[in-house]
């Protein structure tokens, strides 16, 4: 499904949510040690490293389709509620070994690195430096997109394209006869408050466009650039010829 998505003229982005390593449980299972993670030989990052060697597996047929994946993995470190959240240091190291494993080692060069903290906190307190990361964006709930301009001001520091990688209108449960958010306020944002946002992602359930309105004055605004406008977009591009180089 998703290479035929590419093939109609879309980005195709992947973020991991990976299980704990060192428990079994979901990604949103905290309880870990990450230093035993990365310590070489332990149980915890054996399986580590086989669920990394898995996501290779999948990321290698879209390789072969010659398909650019926008990859995010280890979103929203600066929070605690993932278990590679928490601890910067060993968080830079632990996304650093998987460039290396993925980028290096299995050579998934068709892979962009999306560095993505919620908007909320430090967005370069996680950072894991220039090298490893292409792209840059922050995860946002909250009804009023503009309270996002700090991070965003902070993330265009690090001369990288900036994205808005997740996007949801209400900050948790929405309320019971709550009014619909109107979705062609992204708009308005994007032209306002985050000019040089190169894309956005509306995340999905209750926060989704579907579930909204405003969503087709969204995506026909002159902004806003969909499949049916271009087979392909010029910052996916720069960004492949810039791992070129």
């Amino acid at each position: 499904m998703l290479l035929e998505y590419a093939r109609l003229g879309g980005i195709v982005s992947l973020s991991v949510h990976m299980n704990n390593p060192q428990t079994g449980g979901p990604a949103w299972d905290a309880n870990i040690d990450l230093a035993e993670v990365l310590r070489p030989g332990s149980v915890a990052g054996r399986d580590w490293r086989r669920q990394l060697s898995l996501i290779a597996d999948g990321l290698e047929a879209f390789k072969e389709a010659n398909v650019p994946v926008l990859f995010r993995p280890y979103h929203e470190m600066d929070g605690r509620w993932f278990w590679w959240g928490g601890n910067p240091e060993q968080y830079k190291r632990l996304w650093r070994e998987t460039f290396q494993y993925l980028a290096r080692q299995r050579e998934l060069n068709h892979l962009l690195w999306v560095y993505s903290p919620s908007h909320r906190g430090d967005q370069l307190k996680h950072y894991p430096g220039d090298r490893w990361v292409d792209v840059v964006g922050f995860d946002a709930y909250t009804s009023d997109l503009t309270g996002a301009t700090k991070a965003y001001r902070q993330l265009l520091t690090t001369g990288k394209p900036v994205g808005i990688t997740e996007y949801g209108p209400i900050d948790g449960q929405p309320r019971p006869g709550a009014p619909p958010f109107d979705w062609s306020l992204m708009a308005t944002w994007l032209a306002e408050d985050f000019p040089k946002v190169t894309f956005f992602m509306a995340w999905r359930d209750h926060w989704g466009l579907a579930q909204h309105t405003g969503a087709k004055a969204l995506l026909t605004h002159p902004l806003i650039r969909n499949r049916s406008a271009a087979r392909t977009i010029p910052v996916v591009e720069e960004c492949l010829q810039e791992k070129e180089q």
